[in-house]
C-alpha cells in the first residue's frame, strides 16, 4: 500500500521550505558594532581585539589602488588615534 501525503502535510512541508530559504531581515546593533560597510552577518562572541605595537594591517589585494588607499585613508587615523606604526602587509605573506 503507497501513502501519499495528505494536503495539510505537503503544505507544512513546502512552508518549511519556503521560509527557510527566505532571505531575513536581520536588524545589527550599529552602536555595539559600529563596522562599515555593514557586515552581512555578526557572530558575537565574547572577548576583545587589542591593538599593540605589534599589530599589523592584512590586505588580500594589496595590488588594487583603490582598497590600498582606503586601507591607507583608515591605517592613518588609527595610527594616529594608537600610537602603534600598524605596518601594512600582504595577507598571503603574512600567512
Amino acid at each position: 500500500m503507497r501513502l501519499l501525503p495528505t494536503v495539510p502535510t505537503t503544505a507544512l512541508l513546502i512552508s518549511a521550505v519556503v521560509w527557510g530559504c527566505s532571505p531575513r531581515d536581520v536588524t545589527l546593533d550599529l552602536d555595539r558594532f559600529p563596522v562599515i560597510p555593514i557586515p552581512a552577518d555578526i557572530d558575537a562572541g565574547r572577548g576583545e581585539f587589542v591593538l599593540g605595537p605589534e599589530t599589523a594591517i592584512s590586505v588580500s589585494h594589496p595590488d588594487d589602488p583603490e582598497l590600498q588607499g582606503a586601507v591607507d585613508r583608515w591605517a592613518s587615523e588609527l595610527r594616529r588615534a594608537s600610537g602603534f606604526p600598524l605596518p601594512i602587509v600582504d595577507a598571503e605573506e603574512a600567512g
